[in-house]
């Protein structure tokens, strides 16, 4: 599962994007990758790892939402298997 997300202001020159995904890990871990940044740069890296697909699951949900509260608004979002 992917989510994508992007929050722009042209009045104060910010246009950033934020995506979050899960991953799976070795030993049945899961984790949360999100890179963020200004839109045209690599922006930053990092991964959350958690015990279950269901830590996992409800950290990203708990991270979208709060990107949502700061003004960030979805531009697509991808359910895989």
């Amino acid at each position: 599962m992917r989510i994508d997300l992007a929050r722009t202001d042209p009045d104060v020159n910010m246009d950033r994007f934020y995506h979050v995904e899960l991953t799976d890990g070795l030993f049945d871990i899961a984790g949360v990758e999100r890179i963020w940044g200004r839109r045209g740069t690599r922006g930053r890296h990092r991964v959350d790892w958690y015990k279950s697909r269901t830590e996992a699951v409800s950290a990203m949900s708990a991270l979208v939402t709060e990107k949502k509260a700061r003004g960030y608004v979805e531009i697509s979002a991808t359910y895989g298997i």
